[in-house]
């Protein structure tokens, strides 16, 4: 009798958490479908891919929503519906920033592992290995994100992708065009033939003189990024100096309607001049 209880709540619980797992799943399918109309290019999904966030675009939307709604009722409680929009407005922002700087941040280390990976390549195909035993040689010893990139490359050739196809969309993920000329120099060698391990071993001092140049380029722009956080900081910091010396001002500034409209203008001015900075110091080469 005494196990009866016992039995029913667990039955009571799994039953709820099935219930709140529908849900989800309901809520990620619909906003799966909604990010199908509204990104027909799949940009969002690439992102992910790229910042190695194993999420599908609805399931990363129906999150980063949820966290956005809670905050955004949260701050409409304590400071108002402007103040709500704002800091919703902002969650976005931060949001994609995040987003892309994840992207960056991975996309530049695969850059940077580049000629290692290459040298494992050369290697590998110096002691009598294949090109495919080379590209799992590369996916087992490889740091991440390169090793989680070629163990891609590995999966998709054994299910019968074209091996230069799938190092081709490895190289636009990365936005990489170092690694796309390591693609184009595979395909080359296997509709032509020759000396693969040469080839590589040329693409690979090719890529070392772009990196020196690479790092010459932000040595000299490094003043001009240093300036553009300055200028982004400064006003927030300003403002939180005020928020604590004048505190009454502060909240005027809040809680005015031309207070508001300052502050939105003053945000979309900072965010215009940080991409503009961004867009002077991003130099090609």
């Amino acid at each position: 009798m005494m196990l009866t209880p016992a039995v029913d709540v667990r039955l009571e619980a799994a039953s709820g958490a099935d219930r709140v797992s529908g849900i989800g799943n309901r809520l990620s399918t619909a906003a799966e479908r909604l990010v199908k109309r509204r990104d027909s290019s799949g940009r969002l999904d690439r992102a992910l891919d790229a910042a190695g966030i194993n999420l599908r675009p609805g399931e990363f939307v129906v999150g980063v929503a949820a966290l956005i709604v809670v905050i955004t009722l949260l701050t409409v409680l304590m400071a108002g519906v402007f103040s709500g929009l704002f800091v919703a407005l902002v969650g976005v922002a931060v949001v994609a920033v995040y987003l892309n700087g994840r992207a960056g941040r991975r996309r530049g280390k695969f850059a940077d592992q580049l000629t290692d990976t290459l040298t494992i390549m050369t290697g590998s195909l110096r002691a009598g290995r294949g090109l495919p035993q080379a590209m799992e040689l590369v996916a087992a010893e490889a740091s991440s994100p390169t090793s989680d990139e070629f163990r891609r490359i590995v999966y998709e050739t054994r299910v019968g992708r074209d091996m230069t196809d799938s190092m081709n969309e490895v190289a636009k993920r990365m936005q990489c065009q170092d690694f796309e000329w390591v693609a184009r120099a595979v395909d080359i060698n296997r509709e032509l033939g020759g000396d693969l391990i040469e080839v590589l071993e040329n693409v690979a001092e090719t890529i070392r003189s772009r990196q020196r140049i690479g790092r010459m380029v932000k040595s000299l722009s490094a003043e001009g990024r240093a300036s553009g956080w300055v200028m982004l900081s400064l006003p927030v910091l300003m403002f939180l100096f005020m928020l604590w010396r004048t505190p009454d001002s502060a909240r005027l500034m809040l809680s005015h309607p031309m207070g508001q409209i300052m502050l939105l203008v003053a945000s979309g001015g900072m965010v215009a001049g940080y991409f503009w900075i961004r867009k002077l110091v991003d130099l090609r080469y």
